[in-house]
Order: structure tokens, then sequence, then C-alpha cells
């Protein structure tokens, strides 16, 4: 499980490359990996 979540993330990083915002990257990188946002988490 925990390989599959780094996998995601690396390959998050690799599609991201560009992004100006880390704070939009981390949002992408909690939805691809849990499928909620983090403000959803939080809450």
């Amino acid at each position: 499980r925990t390989e599959g979540t780094n996998h995601k993330i690396k390959n998050s990083k690799r599609r991201a490359y560009g992004y100006r915002n880390l704070h939009r990257f981390r949002i992408r990188v909690f939805l691809e990996c849990t499928g909620k946002t983090y403000h959803e988490q939080v809450s």
C-alpha cells in the first residue's frame, strides 16, 4: 500500500512540473491518493 502511494506521488510530481502553487499541488496529491481533498479530511 505504501509503495503504491509513493508511486502515485512520484507520477504526480512528474506531471506537475511547472506548478507555481505548492498548495494546489498538495491538494492534487491528496485527491489522487485518497479520493478526497485536504479540506474535506480536516473537516
